[in-house]
């Protein structure tokens, strides 16, 4: 992944990060957006005016995040139709690739049900964190 200097800093990447930090750790102070960030303690400010690896750790962690949130609108439908569901809302796990969903899905299902599923998956064209080179930790 590309590292974006201060100057490239863009409204689009300030708005992914705003959109994946948790309500409880940003507010808005005269109209702009602000976060808290170590540094090293915790600090409050803009996103735009973050330090540079404070900026980074969160556009990475963002991107990982809008990843997952694609992903998971995608695969949702899906396990809903295969009678998975309540075991996919259990956990977050088993999502990073295809492999992953696949073995997943095959602690409930077996054989043709488990390809039907796996058709499905495949089919529905889905971009994962891991193979999209995203990873957050």
């Amino acid at each position: 992944m590309t590292e974006v200097n201060k100057t490239e800093r863009t409204p689009e990447q300030i708005e992914l990060i705003w959109k994946h930090t948790h309500k409880d750790m940003k507010g808005v102070s005269n109209g702009v957006k602000t976060i808290v960030y170590p540094a090293p303690y915790s600090c409050l400010g803009t996103v735009e005016d973050l330090p540079e690896d404070a900026y980074q750790d969160k556009l990475r962690y963002a991107r990982y995040k809008e990843c997952c949130e694609k992903r998971d609108e995608k695969l949702r439908p899906i396990m809903v139709e295969h009678g998975v569901i309540e075991h996919f809302d259990s956990t977050m796990q088993w999502r990073d690739e295809l492999d992953d969903v696949a073995v997943f899905a095959g602690f409930t299902l077996q054989g043709e049900a488990l390809e039907a599923l796996l058709t499905d998956v495949k089919a529905a064209d889905i971009t994962y964190p891991k193979t999209a080179g995203l990873k957050y930790l």
